[in-house]
């Protein structure tokens, strides 16, 4: 799009062959994931479905990690993430409250990681 750079294909197998986890993000990266499974829930699935889909076709490996799009969570969507497969899922926003409402203080569905340029 002439503003972003993303990774293609092959530099994505190419890390993963070297050990790096490759998690998922969704394939559309909707803003705000709660509002699209109030609009479309059908495609609020098949944004955490087929984005794991993808990228283990692509690694021939098991993607277990899952990032919501601007870190917006909430308990049904963790639910999901889960009962898809997901065996933890990060968060780039420090919101510690809500991490400690949903799933508990140590919680492998709100691990925190630092954005990369």
């Amino acid at each position: 799009d002439g503003v972003h750079s993303y990774m293609t294909p092959s530099q994505i197998q190419e890390i993963a062959t070297k050990g790096y986890e490759i998690g998922s993000h969704t394939i559309n990266h909707p803003v705000n994931m709660i509002g699209l499974r109030s609009r479309n829930h059908g495609a609020y699935l098949s944004e955490i479905v087929h984005s794991k889909k993808q990228l283990e076709d692509l690694i021939e490996q098991e993607v277990v990690s899952f990032s919501s799009p601007s870190s917006v969570y909430d308990k049904r969507l963790i639910d999901d993430v889960i009962d898809n497969g997901y065996t933890s899922a990060v968060r780039t926003l420090p919101d510690k409250q809500t991490v400690r409402n949903l799933r508990g203080e140590n919680n492998l569905y709100f691990l925190e990681r630092e954005r990369q340029s």
